[in-house]
């Protein structure tokens, strides 16, 4: 280094710090909650706890009337949708609240016959580690829950829903005739239910929900989205179209803590990793987001006190 070369400080190393670098950093800081198992236990959301609190009203009702969920989301939002969808099966299926799944998308198809199989799973995992008699009845196909797949046509495939369901879609995935399920019986059309939960990644799909399946007094809707889309979602809370929601993966993990706690499910520890490791990464970011700033406002003014020497 010469006289006349300008001495590097720690601002500059920031200025032009390569941007591989900050990748390389962040992949290691979401490395550390994975590597060493680190969870953090969720904080309480007002809206899944809402949701929560509606479905155990709803188990509490005599005539026990069917719940739907929509799974309208892949692979790309799987990590964040997977878990409140997951959480949202084990309540009602341990409750005994009957529930029909369906998508409208294409590349969910197999969600909707391994997630519900993994409900199920769970379930009767805590009923093991609980010690219940063996003859307490497990949660059967058919009777508790039925898939229905992938219903072609978006807004015509709930609009026919709607009108009368076992006439629109005629079978189940197994190709069966949906009249021949005990939980088909009395099912026709939107007034059927008494809960419609739509969980996505995309934009337009719950309006269409709302349009087409007419909210009544006893008839009620939910949500779960991803982080980014829960502002939007906000809208339906406040005009009160939804008794709870979904928001990300945290509010996931704040659902399945409300199992955990209340009722003494299994927890989805996969469900709590991916909370802290998203709040490892978010932290990460708003770090560097006060680093930044600190050092650009720090090396305008140096450089101004450099223009009037």
């Amino acid at each position: 280094m010469t006289p006349d070369t300008p001495r590097k400080t720690a601002l500059d190393f920031i200025a032009n710090l390569d941007r591989r670098f900050v990748y390389f950093l962040t992949a290691v800081v979401l490395l550390i909650p994975i590597v060493s198992k680190l969870e953090f236990r969720p904080p309480m959301m007002l809206q899944a706890e809402k949701l929560f609190n509606y479905v155990e009203d709803l188990a509490k009702e005599p005539n026990k009337r069917v719940v739907i969920i929509s799974l309208d989301w892949g692979p790309q939002t799987a990590p964040e949708l997977r878990p409140a969808t997951l959480a949202f099966l084990k309540h009602v299926m341990y409750r005994r609240l009957p529930v029909v799944v369906v998508t409208l998308l294409n590349e969910a198809q197999g969600f909707t016959e391994t997630v519900p199989a993994d409900a199920v799973k769970m379930i009767e995992e805590t009923r093991r580690s609980a010690g219940l008699p063996e003859n307490e009845v497990p949660v059967v196909y058919g009777r508790d829950w039925i898939n229905l797949g992938y219903q072609v046509g978006f807004s015509d495939a709930i609009r026919g829903m709607a009108g009368n369901l076992v006439e629109y879609v005629k079978s189940d995935t197994k190709r069966k005739p949906l009249e021949e399920y005990d939980i088909m019986r009395g099912v026709k059309g939107a007034d059927s239910f008494s809960l419609m939960v739509e969980v996505t990644g995309s934009v337009g799909i719950f309006p269409a929900w709302l349009q087409w399946f007419k909210q009544t007094r006893t008839m009620r809707f939910a949500l779960g989205c991803t982080s980014i889309s829960v502002p939007e979602s906000y809208t339906y809370l406040d005009s009160g179209q939804l008794v709870g929601l979904f928001e990300g993966i945290t509010g996931a993990a704040a659902y399945e803590r409300l199992l955990s706690e209340r009722l003494g499910l299994s927890p989805s520890r996969d469900t709590f990793q991916a909370m802290t490791t998203q709040m490892f990464g978010q932290g990460f970011i708003i770090l560097l987001v006060i680093i930044g700033n600190i050092a650009y406002f720090m090396l305008r003014r140096r450089k101004a006190r450099e223009s009037t020497a």
